[in-house]
């Protein structure tokens, strides 16, 4: 005799004679005795001719009390399967299938077991060995589960059955539709879709029966729901097969998209006005500043040395406003095509990047840098924080008062940022002005300072673009002043591209 044992079913091989089992002894006996695992065996008319301990315990009733019972008193046919087969004697088929099945007990209280029946033949004797294991507490856990990850989830989840059929839906899913609780459950999913993609829907919810992975719908192509009121909803859906013991399930989970949308599309007109906004300036006014460049080089080429003083001084001062015009628009087209170029990531020593950006700027006796440095490498895009960094010292350099200029760069590692200071002494910037100064075309400075006004604007663009801040810190009565950035020091997927 062989008798095989885990924690849902026990068997006893065909061609044995059951009645063996009521006489067992020794360690046969006891391993049947002891199993976690209700053990019951019928004759061919559905009586109980032998239960174990754990049978007794199970159905709450005392071992002599099952022994002469009809199997189909303790095994009502609650099962989890309507369509679950029964002999002429009210027990189910001892096909090997395992069954779902739901006990009342005598206190009222339920009970959940989990049923194998076996049909045992010897000879013209035909038996039937019912295992029936507790699962009661397996379904309690499940179902807090559910409460748990499905009821309460703060996204739309939805359970279909392999015919599309919806089984269950949390209040969220029905929020995005527009249904009541219960309101979709036993419908088709199809209900869910437009009617003009409900045949496409059909054909792909076929062929994911074929081919049942977890995947994701909607990236790079629009995903839209059907609300009860008739309006379309942009959604993102999630499926998760699995198996139960009704047959396989999908899970759906559905996000709505429309806020996401809307704020995408406003950024996306927002950028394309700037940028053909930018394109026209530059288009229309570079073509009259190099005619008026043009027209100076020839004024001063007829005239030659015999010009008046006053007229070349006049004529100098036109030169360096054109120059002036010219570099607005370069300025401008920098700005609105600030976040759109692709960045090149790699290890940033600041130390290198401050290095490069103090030769850029011109020498002169009195301009004194100086460097305290001390945050590590980090990974990101080193172009777009050098031409920060350049905007701002070229800023402390050009804006200053005095001959002495002594601009100072420190760092440090702060979180996941790197705050970088850019510090000069020169005449501050007055704190009623403050809330201006990154706007486009704001300049403090006199008329005899040449700026576009769209240096700082450009700035913090791009370090916002790019998942950073910037701070500006000037007070009143004090000289000098410091723009802080907070650069991201890891790359982020949802920053970076």
């Amino acid at each position: 005799m062989t008798i095989r044992s885990d924690t849902h079913q026990a068997a006893i091989e065909p061609g044995v004679n059951p009645a063996v089992v009521a006489s067992l002894d020794g360690l046969e006996r006891a391993v049947i005795e002891d199993m976690r695992t209700g053990v019951v065996l019928s004759d061919d008319t559905g009586v109980v001719t032998y239960a174990n301990a754990e049978s007794a315990r199970i159905f709450q009733v005392a071992r002599d009390d099952l022994v002469g019972r009809r199997i189909a008193e303790l095994l009502p046919l609650t099962l989890s399967e309507p369509e679950a087969a029964t002999d002429p004697h009210g027990q189910a088929q001892a096909t090997g299938a395992t069954r779902e099945v739901r006990l009342k007990l005598r206190e009222g209280a339920d009970l959940w077991v989990e049923v194998v029946a076996r049909q045992l033949s010897n000879g013209p004797q035909s038996h039937v060995l019912t295992t029936v294991c507790d699962i009661t507490e397996r379904r309690d856990i499940d179902f807090a589960l559910k409460r748990i990850v499905f009821d309460q989830a703060p996204y739309g989840l939805l359970l279909i059955d392999g015919d599309g059929v919806i089984m269950s839906s949390n209040e969220p899913l029905n929020r995005i539709f527009g249904y009541q609780p219960g309101e979709v459950q036993g419908k088709n999913v199809e209900m869910l879709v437009p009617a003009r993609f409900r045949e496409g829907h059909f054909a792909q919810r076929s062929a994911f029966a074929t081919s049942p992975l977890a995947r994701s719908m909607g990236k790079g192509r629009d995903v839209t729901g059907r609300r009860k009121d008739g309006r379309e909803v942009p959604v993102e859906i999630g499926l998760s097969p699995f198996m139960t013991s009704a047959g396989r399930m999908i899970c759906a989970y559905v996000v709505d998209i429309t806020e996401r949308e809307r704020v995408e599309r406003k950024l996306r007109e927002a950028n394309a006005k700037l940028e053909e906004f930018a394109n026209a300036v530059a288009h229309d006014l570079r073509s009259p500043l190099r005619g008026i460049a043009n027209l100076i080089d020839f004024i001063v080429e007829d005239f030659g040395e015999s010009a008046p003083r006053p007229a070349i001084r006049n004529l100098d001062r036109m030169r360096d406003r054109v120059q002036n015009a010219e570099s607005m628009i370069a300025d401008l087209l920098s700005y609105a095509r600030a976040n759109q170029e692709s960045a090149k990531f790699e290890t940033i020593d600041l130390a290198a990047v401050v290095e490069e950006v103090f030769a850029a700027e011109p020498a002169s006796p009195g301009l004194h840098f100086e460097t305290k440095l001390t945050s590590e490498p980090f990974e990101g895009a080193r172009s777009p924080l050098w031409t920060v960094l350049r905007n701002l010292v070229s800023n402390a350099v050009k804006h200053h008062d005095r001959k002495d200029i002594h601009v100072v760069v420190k760092s440090r590692n702060q979180g996941d940022f790197v705050a970088i200071d850019v510090c000069d002494d020169g005449p501050g910037i007055p704190e009623a002005a403050q809330s201006r100064v990154f706007r486009l075309f704001q300049t403090l400075s006199g008329p005899d300072k040449k700026g576009s006004g769209l240096g700082l604007a450009l700035t913090q663009r791009l370090v916002s673009s790019h998942g950073g801040r910037i701070e500006l810190i000037s007070f009143d009565g004090r000289r000098g002043c410091t723009f802080r950035v907070w650069w991201p020091r890891f790359i982020r997927s949802d920053l970076d591209e």
